[in-house]
């Protein structure tokens, strides 16, 4: 039952809910690390009456299918393989599976070698056409281009940032804002926060004006968040342990506002190595 516990693990990184035909329960996928043999795509049935995970079934989505996203319009979740070399290939890796509801089961629909490898986070654009990647151990970033089906057909762009200790750039997360405006990424490694235009027709990250966003040295930028009317956007610090909060301002990037300890004040700060990055 290892593999069990290590999907428990692993919702905490990575973990979606869609609704099934029970009316009490809701179907729950969550992905993880992999072993040679196993399958890294759990479906568990979800009950929102007292809580309980039942185990429906397992799926192939590649080597270490550790992050996922959705889109609900194809009912096809976009796995990353977070891995270094992908079918015998450098790099990461993307995974498409189709889902179906009523037979609760997922088909596997393409995979696409993405460069650069560690793949870490994976997002929709905003149109849906696209699929935006950040690689955690190589420090760079990947844009997807989607078929009319939805299926990953191949790379339009991709970033490399500095990889010289002891600048060593670690891309966290990536995700276009609600208005379709502009794409943000977060590095871990260099402590800031990068703005991007995009480009829907050719598929490329175009710099912004105020392309990069200094956070406090040691913060260690993690994953971000935005309120409805894309005024706010809200900052993890997984190093520093802290929240911080900056107005968006069109034209002049993120202003930040405040910063707030997720720790008492007591508590001594401990080295904690995660199971997962």
């Amino acid at each position: 039952m290892r593999l069990f516990h290590l999907v428990l693990y692993s919702i905490i990184i990575s973990m979606g809910l869609m609704t099934s035909s029970c009316k009490e329960n809701k179907i729950l996928f969550a992905g993880g690390f992999t072993k040679e043999g196993e399958k890294g795509l759990l479906l568990f049935e979800f009950n929102e009456k007292d809580g309980s995970l039942k185990l429906v079934s397992q799926w192939d989505a590649g080597t270490n299918p550790s992050f996922f996203c959705f889109s609900r319009e194809r009912n096809i979740i976009y796995t990353i393989n977070e891995v270094m070399e992908f079918n015998g290939k450098p790099g990461g890796g993307v995974t498409a599976l189709k889902f179906n509801p009523e037979g609760k089961s997922l088909e596997k629909k393409g995979e696409l070698v993405v460069p650069f490898g560690g793949p870490c986070h994976i997002s929709l654009s905003a149109d849906g056409g696209y699929l935006l990647m950040a690689n955690y151990a190589t420090g760079s970033v990947a844009v997807v281009k989607l078929d009319e089906n939805g299926i990953p057909q191949m790379v339009s762009d991709t970033i490399l940032y500095e990889t010289k200790a002891p600048d060593v750039s670690h891309a966290h997360m990536i995700l276009q804002d609600p208005s379709g405006k502009h794409v943000y990424i977060t590095d871990l490694g260099l402590d800031r926060i990068m703005i991007y235009d995009f480009d829907p027709a050719r598929g490329k990250l175009i710099p912004y004006k105020i392309n990069s966003v200094p956070v406090s040295k040691g913060s260690g930028p993690r994953h971000f968040a935005f309120n409805e009317d894309n005024s706010k956007f809200y900052l993890i610090n997984e190093l520093g342990s802290t929240i911080m909060v900056f107005d968006v301002v069109e034209g002049e990037g993120l202003k930040l506002i405040q910063t707030i300890q997720t720790l008492k004040e007591d508590l001594k700060a401990k080295t904690i190595v995660p199971i997962f990055i």
